[in-house]
């Protein structure tokens, strides 16, 4: 059978995230994916592969869309550090009952597949995490001429820590006083690195 046209893939790929954000991935059955992509088994099997391709394929795909509105919306604030604001701002909130977040997605998975069977595609998450990265790194580069590839790389990796920190916390605690306290705390210290930075 004939690969599914690319507008036909990214919606079957973006019915794929929605599960496995929902279910997890080892909960997730062949049957569930069959349901929520509405494909034959053969047909997911020609179009994606087994079901570790097709989670590797939709956490790829979703990351890289989310690294696309990271840039689009650090395109509205003046510097870098104004943007990384409103991004952890942003994930500060719970994540939602719908699509998830990136990162959202991203840390559940990896929270899940850390340590499990050696079949899982916990290689695939990290390389997302390290994609995100990456991306905080190009921002802080070129929209801080000031910051030396080391401190942009260091930017970056803070960055992710808060991120993924928030991200748990509102896993575990959800949209509390103590989640908006913790993100105005990491946005305080983003402000006071700002002012040293920019200065």
């Amino acid at each position: 059978m004939a690969r599914p046209l690319q507008h036909d893939r990214d919606a079957a790929l973006q019915q794929a995230v929605a599960l496995f954000w929902r279910r997890g991935y080892f909960a997730t059955s062949m049957k569930e994916i069959e349901q929520a992509l509405n494909m034959r088994p053969g047909s997911i099997y020609a179009a994606f592969g087994n079901k570790a391709a097709l989670f590797s394929s939709a956490l790829t795909r979703y990351t890289q869309c989310q690294v696309e509105a990271f840039f689009a919306l650090m395109a509205d604030y003046p510097d870098p550090f104004s943007g990384a604001e409103a991004f952890l701002r942003h994930f500060g909130a719970p994540c939602s009952t719908g699509l998830p977040s990136s990162v959202c997605f991203l840390v559940k998975s990896l929270l899940e597949l850390e340590g499990r069977a050696e079949d899982a595609p916990l290689s695939v998450v990290r390389e997302s995490l390290a994609t995100m990265e990456a991306a905080f790194y190009r921002a802080f580069r070129q929209g801080t001429p000031s910051l030396t590839e080391a401190e942009a790389r260091q930017m970056a990796r803070w960055l992710q820590k808060e991120v993924i920190g928030i991200r748990i916390m509102a896993l575990q605690i959800g949209n509390s006083p103590a989640l908006a306290t913790l993100v105005d705390d990491s946005c305080a210290a983003l402000r006071r690195w700002r002012a040293s930075t920019l200065s």
